[in-house]
């Protein structure tokens, strides 16, 4: 929200529940709330650091009396603050952080130490992590991304991985039965060798991108289908098809709840801008779309995603539902390249189920 700030974030959060049947609903509460805001608070408005303050216990005491746990974000670097303005901002971040250590049921993620330049003392951000004096760019976010995931770990351990129910297959819900990968009487498309298992497609977009599709084996997991890609032009596609066409007569009503859902593994790249899943919607002559939120790298400068490895899991969102038009529906993910682009991307334990 524009302009926003800790005491419209404090006016505004019992609606939060309220605008959001899911979140509502106290047995699917969410676990974790996190909160991010007070720049605008220092630099834009000038409000009393003691102000401030006194928002974050109340936003603290709100999120905690609805069962969830609170996450709070240290205000992030900004470009062209005054020394006073830094000296508030770095006064916040302290109680930010004096919180956490008071109360150890709080998550403190360090966004400021994240984003600031440490060459600079005025708490100016790292070049290319915002956009402006106080927004930051894909890189900056995916850096704050990465540390409010390893703020997670530390506190309730790496075995949060969102598929914990169907890790190991076995799930009746899951409409997709070839978890394990198994066979080889996939269908590969022009431009891909290698082997597709049983009932899945893979394909490519583009005419130079060239990809390899295998199956990889884990001890004690599901396998990985491994799509292995180069040479691609600007916006060319490796795309796995997970599903044959699920009839909605033998798994879920148009109209109901769905979640897809696939945990992915992309390393040796370059040029990845993004890798999606999505759940095609297929009514009898066309099709429409449910969208998970997207891996993106940036489009603000000649790099992509930064890091050489990244996991994850991809979801649809909670809520979303199928067109009551629907007929049948797939579940595909996918990585797009810009030019030149390539590198192994994997996916695993593909899940489309009732919402």
């Amino acid at each position: 929200i524009p302009g926003d700030t800790s005491a419209n974030l404090l006016a505004r959060l019992g609606d939060i529940w309220l605008y959001d049947g899911y979140l509502n609903t106290i047995s699917a509460r969410p676990d974790f709330v996190c909160v991010e805001v007070g720049t605008n608070d220092c630099v834009l408005y000038a409000r009393d650091a003691a102000d401030i303050k006194a928002d974050f216990d109340a936003i603290v005491s709100g999120i905690k009396a609805r069962g969830s746990i609170p996450i709070l974000m240290t205000i992030t670097a900004r470009n062209g603050a005054t020394t006073p303005e830094f000296q508030k901002i770095a006064e916040v971040n302290r109680y930010i952080r004096q919180l956490g250590h008071n109360d150890s049921s709080i998550i403190i993620v360090d966004a400021f130490g994240a984003t600031r330049d440490p060459a600079v003392l005025t708490g100016a951000a790292i070049t290319n992590y915002l956009i402006d004096s106080a927004h930051l760019s894909n890189l900056g976010a995916y850096r704050v991304g990465k540390t409010l995931a390893s703020a997670l770990v530390a506190k309730v351990g790496s075995g949060v991985r969102g598929q914990s129910e169907h890790n190991f297959g076995g799930d009746a819900s899951n409409f997709y039965t070839n978890n394990a990968l198994i066979g080889t009487a996939g269908t590969a498309g022009t431009g891909v060798t290698g082997t597709v298992p049983t009932n899945l497609t893979v394909n490519r977009s583009g005419s130079t991108l060239a990809t390899v599709s295998s199956v990889e084996a884990v001890a004690n997991e599901l396998p990985w289908i491994v799509l292995t890609s180069s040479g691609a032009t600007a916006g060319d596609i490796a795309q796995a098809l997970l599903t044959s066409r699920v009839l909605c007569s033998a798994s879920v009503a148009a109209g109901a709840a769905i979640i897809g859902e696939v945990e992915f593994s992309a390393s040796a790249f370059t040029a990845l801008r993004r890798l999606d899943l999505y759940i095609e919607c297929y009514n009898g002559s066309g099709s429409k779309y449910i969208i998970c939120n997207k891996l993106y790298g940036s489009t603000e400068s000649s790099y992509s995603i930064p890091d050489s490895t990244v996991t994850g899991i991809l979801r649809t969102p909670l809520g979303a539902t199928l067109p009551p038009d629907t007929v049948s529906f797939n579940l595909y993910c996918q990585a797009v390249y810009g030019t030149g682009g390539g590198g192994v991307v994997k996916f695993r334990n593909p899940t489309i189920k009732a919402g």
